[in-house]
């Protein structure tokens, strides 16, 4: 229930805070709020003025029936950001009011643009150009690296998935870590070791911790070894041996 509007508010306080979900690119937009309550009744309080300071002009929103003010940050450069919430319907002394400071940082890019993706010992390629061609019977590596020690990439935790018509259950696929397991991307780079015991066509995707967007799609076709004097990239169609 929400506090009636003539009741006093000199006791509101800042009960609940949603932190920004990722970090934005330069032109992406992220949410944060925070809700406010009364200390005393502990209800949440509607139509209470709460002001939102990202460094430049300072923004009002008022809570809504929740007790929720939201307040949306668009990205326009990289750097370290600090958004500072503060209630201003708040009776007392000059800067005792209750704020929140919500610390998150934008970025240039995503890093995507740099990832690079090697099977086995092959070359490595920019992530997402390449089609690979492992092979069902023989075990084989997938590595993840990234040449700029500067990328946004570094430090965060990444995962890795597989997109197709078909599931890695129905096309034999294991891998170790498992698919969807994160770990934290080093300038080592991160191995995956694969096995696969079926034909078939499937995408690799990434996910980065904080990171909005995913990896571009690196497309993979799983198929037997070719017959001697065939290049390694022969792609067998179905009912071919």
């Amino acid at each position: 229930m929400a506090l009636p509007k003539k009741t006093i508010i000199r006791d509101l306080e800042i009960a609940e805070v949603r932190e920004p979900g990722f970090d934005p690119v330069v032109g992406e937009r992220v949410w944060i709020a925070l809700r406010v309550r009364s200390a005393s009744t502990q209800r949440v309080a509607s139509d209470v003025e709460v002001t939102f300071n990202a460094g430049q002009s300072p923004v009002n929103v008022i809570t809504d029936g929740e007790g929720w003010a939201f307040f949306v940050y668009e990205a326009e450069q990289a750097r370290d950001v600090e958004v500072i919430a503060t209630l201003l319907s708040v009776e007392g002394e000059p800067g005792t009011a209750p704020s929140h400071s919500f610390r998150f940082k934008s970025l240039a890019a995503s890093g995507w643009e740099g990832a690079m993706i090697q099977l086995n010992d092959e070359v490595s390629e920019i992530w997402g150009v390449p089609t690979l061609f492992p092979r069902i019977t023989q075990a084989h590596t997938i590595r993840l690296m990234v040449d700029d020690p500067g990328s946004p990439l570094l430090g965060r935790e990444i995962c890795l998935g597989l997109k197709g018509n078909s599931s890695p259950e129905v096309l034999g696929i294991t891998t170790q870590p498992a698919l969807g397991e994160s770990r934290i991307l080093t300038a080592e780079g991160l191995i995956w070791h694969c096995n696969g015991t079926c034909r078939g066509a499937y995408n690799l995707q990434l996910e980065a911790s904080r990171l909005l967007k995913q990896s571009p799609l690196n497309a993979i076709s799983l198929g037997p070894v070719p017959p001697g004097g065939l290049p390694a990239d022969t792609v067998f169609r179905a009912g071919e041996q």
